[in-house]
């Protein structure tokens, strides 16, 4: 055999295993997709008696830098750090506590990451920020921290995620569409 059937050989296998690496990917974008229809569709337990299933009411603070992203690292790995601030204001009648906080960063149409992260409550008395209870009635200042893996961060632009705040009954209280700006880019 010639080089010129060993090229050919070789462009064939190239393209055959193409063809099923996108087989692949697609199957498991598939897969993807129906666990997140069923878990659209699957049955969330209802609250105990005498707790309401909205504690919390999240609002993003109106500044410019209220919501912001940044290249960083989480060791010798490349990723992102994510920060949201916000008015959140406590609709039980009882004291809240914040258990943490989730992000759900949207890379394609079905294609979403959800990490977790902290949420730190400003005391109402003081001057510093940790695990403080929220009274009833009141709103204080939340700061939403999550750190992101990603192996090919993007440089610069916006980013579209959703981001829950976490109370101490396992409540999940989403803001979803919110724009994350590069610190780079803050000002654009």
């Amino acid at each position: 055999m010639d080089w010129g059937h060993w090229a050919v050989v070789a462009g064939a296998i190239t393209a055959i295993i193409a063809v099923i690496t996108n087989f692949l990917g697609i199957l498991e974008r598939l897969g993807s997709l129906l666990a997140k229809v069923q878990a659209l569709f699957a049955r969330r337990p209802a609250a105990p008696a005498g707790m309401p299933a909205r504690t919390v009411v999240p609002i993003i603070q109106p500044r410019i830098n209220a919501l912001w992203w940044h290249i960083g690292r989480m060791g010798s790995l490349p990723g992102m750090q994510f920060c949201a601030d916000f008015n959140v204001t406590n609709a039980w009648d009882k004291d809240i506590r914040l258990a943490g906080a989730m992000l759900r960063v949207r890379h394609q149409i079905f294609s979403r990451k959800t990490v977790q992260g902290t949420a730190d409550v400003k005391d109402l008395q003081s001057q510093y920020s940790g695990n403080y209870p929220i009274p009833p009635n009141e709103m204080t200042w939340v700061r939403a921290h999550f750190m992101y893996p990603e192996k090919k961060p993007p440089r610069v632009g916006d980013l579209i995620a959703d981001v829950a705040i976490i109370d101490q009954f396992n409540n999940h209280h989403w803001v979803r569409g919110l724009r994350f700006k590069n610190t780079e880019r803050m000002l654009q």
